[in-house]
């Protein structure tokens, strides 16, 4: 198991790797998959759909971003901005290309808190031409004090063009990255 700290990476530039339960079981299929074959080795894209609880008391602060299980990918860093009717989740660019009237702030700056809903994106550069990453945890410290956390078993699978076909499997493709550990099949004597 694998963990990249975001926020060790946004504040410093530098990438943390460090073994940590993650509380993604690897033996089971993510729970969402979102796959594109349009990004060459290099480019930008961003991930969203990350939020804190709207159950959470405010004001609330970010404590870290965290990308459980990776590969092939660098973190570019971490933004955060108060939602409107639109989401953002599976976009080209680092800021993301067409949002550029969003209000992004770096939710790990030191006295940064937010009283209403909050909406975080990672931005993301492919490194190898298939690449991945599993499990995404936020963590914040809520109104009263209390540090609390959420994990979303995403997957975000990536193949630059003609490096994926009809016959790549997403399963196959977690596999292959390291992201979900081959079902092993028992069968009764």
């Amino acid at each position: 198991m694998v963990l990249m700290a975001v926020a060790v990476l946004a504040a410093t530039a530098c990438t943390t790797v460090s073994p940590a339960p993650t509380g993604i079981r690897l033996s089971r299929p993510p729970q969402t998959v979102g796959r594109t074959n349009d990004f060459n080795v290099g480019e930008h894209y961003t991930i969203g759909h990350m939020t804190i609880p709207t159950s959470v008391k405010r004001p609330v602060s970010v404590m870290a971003v965290d990308i459980l299980h990776y590969r092939g990918i660098e973190v570019l860093g971490v933004s955060a901005f108060e939602p409107d009717d639109e989401s953002i989740g599976l976009v080209p660019g680092w800021p993301p290309a067409g949002y550029e009237e969003r209000d992004f702030r770096d939710p790990l700056a030191g006295g940064v808190q937010w009283s209403a809903e909050v909406d975080l994106i990672v931005g993301i550069r492919t490194r190898e031409p298939r690449s991945g990453l599993r499990g995404l945890r936020v963590r914040w410290i809520d109104g009263d004090g209390v540090v609390g956390e959420h994990t979303s078993d995403l997957a975000v699978l990536t193949c630059a063009p003609r490096t994926c076909d009809d016959g790549d499997t997403d399963e196959a493709l977690l596999m292959e990255l390291g992201l979900m550990e081959q079902a092993i099949l028992r069968t009764r004597d």
